[in-house]
Parts: C-alpha cells; sequence; structure tokens
C-alpha cells in the first residue's frame, strides 16, 4: 500500500518534478489564482451591496463572460501569432491594473454598478487572451508526453484556489470589507509576473507560430477542424451543455447566502468555496492517469449528471421542510423586498412550496 501511494504521488506530480519552468510558472499561479478567486467574491458581494437585485448580479455574470462569446474564437489566432510568454506578461499586467482600478474605486467610495460593470467586462476581454495563451506555455513548459499531467495539475491548482481564495474573501470582506480583497488580488499578480520574467526561453518545447495567419481564416480552419473530428464534437457539445445550464452558480451562490439564507458576506465564502472541493479531488485523480479517454470523460460528465439530479432531488424534499435552501427558493425570495425579515421570508417561501 505504501509503494503504491508512493507509486501515485510521483506519477501526480511528475511533470512539476521534471519541469523547471513549470515549476515556477506554477508556483506564481498558487498565489494569484487564490487571489482571483478573492476578486470574485468580492465583485458578486460589491454589486449586492450597491443593489441588492437578482437582475445584477446576473448582469455582472453577463458582463464578465459576454468577452469570450465575442472574441472567443479570433482570441486564439491571435494568440497563434504571438509569443506567448510576452503576451502572458502583458495580460497579466492588464488583469493587475483591473485589480487596482476596482480597489481604488471601492476604497474611495466612487463604486457604481456601471462602473463595475465596465472594469468587469475589461478583466473578462483580458481573460479571453488569458487563457489560450496560458495553455499554449503549459505544452511550452512541459512538452506533449507531460502535458495531461500538467493540465490536470492546473485544474487542481484552480480549484485548490476555489476552496482557499473564496474562503479568505468571505473572512476579509466581514473584517473590513471588498476594497482589501481587490487590493491582495492586485498584489498577487506580482508572483506570475515575476515567474514569467524567470522563465528560460531556450528551455521551451518549440510551438509553430502562424504569424501570417489571418483571423477570419484561422477561425474557418478550427471549425473545420472541429466538425471533422468526432471525438471533438463530442467534447464540445457537452462543454456547451454543461456551461449552458450548469454554470449558473455565478449568479444563484451570492443570492443563496444574501437572500434566502439570509447570511453574510462570510457563509457566502464558505459556500463558494464548497464547490472546489470535489473539483480537486477529480483534478488530482486525473493527473494520475496515463492518458485521456472518452471513457474517463463521458464518466466524468455522467457523475455530474446524477449529481446535479441527486441535488434536484433533494430540494424538492428540502422545499416541503423549513430549510428552503433550493436555488427555486433563491429566486422565489430574490423576488422580494431584500428588508423584509428573515423569518418572514422563511413563511411565505414555505407557503409557497
Amino acid at each position: 500500500m505504501r509503494l503504491l501511494s508512493i507509486a501515485l504521488r510521483r506519477r501526480t506530480f511528475r511533470s512539476l518534478r521534471r519541469h523547471r519552468n513549470y515549476r515556477l510558472f506554477f508556483a506564481g499561479q498558487v498565489v494569484s489564482v487564490a487571489g482571483t478567486w478573492m476578486q470574485n467574491i468580492a465583485l458578486a458581494w460589491l454589486v449586492i451591496e450597491l443593489s441588492a437585485s437578482p437582475l445584477a448580479v446576473g448582469a455582472l455574470a453577463f458582463c464578465r463572460f459576454v468577452p469570450f462569446l465575442v472574441f472567443g474564437l479570433a482570441a486564439g489566432v491571435v494568440v497563434d501569432r504571438l509569443d506567448t510568454r510576452r503576451l502572458l506578461i502583458v495580460t497579466q499586467g492588464a488583469a493587475m491594473f483591473v485589480s487596482v482600478a476596482l480597489a481604488v474605486v471601492t476604497l474611495a467610495g466612487w463604486a457604481t454598478l456601471p462602473v463595475v460593470y465596465a472594469l468587469a467586462a475589461l478583466g473578462g476581454l483580458v481573460l479571453v487572451f488569458d487563457a489560450p495563451g496560458r495553455q499554449t506555455l503549459t505544452f511550452q513548459m512541459v512538452g506533449q508526453s507531460e502535458l495531461q499531467n500538467a493540465v490536470a495539475l492546473n485544474s487542481g491548482l484552480f480549484n485548490a484556489s476555489r476552496v482557499v481564495g473564496p474562503a479568505l474573501a468571505g473572512f476579509l470582506i466581514a473584517a473590513v470589507g471588498t476594497g482589501l480583497c481587490f487590493v491582495v488580488n492586485a498584489i498577487s499578480f506580482l508572483a506570475v509576473l515575476v515567474a514569467l520574467y524567470v522563465i528560460r526561453e531556450e528551455e521551451l518545447f518549440p510551438v509553430e507560430k502562424r504569424p501570417d495567419t489571418r483571423i477570419v481564416a484561422g477561425i474557418s480552419e478550427g471549425l473545420a477542424w472541429a466538425v471533422r473530428t468526432p471525438l471533438a464534437r463530442i467534447v464540445l457539445g457537452m462543454v456547451t451543455v454543461v456551461s449552458v445550464v450548469g454554470f449558473n452558480f455565478h449568479v444563484l451562490v451570492p443570492l443563496l447566502a444574501s437572500e434566502t439564507l439570509d447570511v453574510g458576506a462570510g457563509t457566502f465564502g464558505v459556500l463558494s468555496a464548497a464547490f472546489g472541493l470535489g473539483a480537486l479531488a477529480g483534478a488530482l485523480a486525473t493527473a494520475t492517469l496515463r492518458e485521456a479517454s472518452p471513457r474517463v470523460f463521458v464518466g466524468g460528465r455522467s457523475g455530474s449528471a446524477w449529481r446535479c439530479s441527486g441535488s434536484r432531488s433533494r430540494t424538492r424534499s428540502t422545499s416541503r421542510s423549513s430549510c428552503c435552501s433550493c436555488s427555486a427558493c433563491a429566486s422565489r425570495s430574490s423576488r422580494r423586498a431584500p428588508t423584509r425579515s428573515s423569518s418572514s421570508r422563511h413563511r411565505r417561501t414555505s407557503a409557497a412550496a
């Protein structure tokens, strides 16, 4: 059993052990991604403080992700034409600027919904180009043979940060307010910027760049490849469905905390952190696999569907009792005035159920 444990640990973290550049970048991301999750939590709570409106929280999610819809396809072509490390230095610096701007307007008392939405959209635009750049740089740091392991470790880092970042954000918001979370996130970008500067370019695996590719031609080529590749069609189709119907927790969790449960920022942070625990375990398990396969992917999606089905069953039974912590109750209570007492909201929700 001990030998198996040692073997799994060696297999799980093999790309970190073998590649210096990836170790440096991973260490910088440990700090930076946790700060990013702190900002995500603070941003949602700031909108609730400014408006107490479910529509306003939904508009925040729209502003953050609409750049992906508009520029997502073009961003991949642009990344293929540029030096990846230098691109990430620019995008990380721009994201740092957005965090500084959020900190200034919040601490100075200048925060309004239009200002917050504009900065959220700007941050989303930066992320459109940052995300494919990080994926490309990951390949350059570890190569084809270690790519699956590195991608799984990146996912584990992302989800571990979903546990740590929201919990810290909830504590800071409850203690001193949302502004300090933006300050901490701005400082956290220094870690990944330093890592990018000290990466040894001569140790990067070569990637073919196509600086003469036109954006429209590149998009057409990518779409044609996805259409004629069966596995790509399956993956993209399943990701589309999950993204449309399963990623609404960005809107529901803040409302669940503020309206249905009538709790503060501390509990909101804990609720958000809970989402990352299971995903972290799954990412580490994936890192131990020797290669990816459609069977593993379909199994993961089936488990997600079973979880959602079980969650709906539990929320239906819970709505008949006195808990009222389901998404339907959150939707009903969000339509009520936020000044009503918790007990009054609880009685009306139970009666509606």
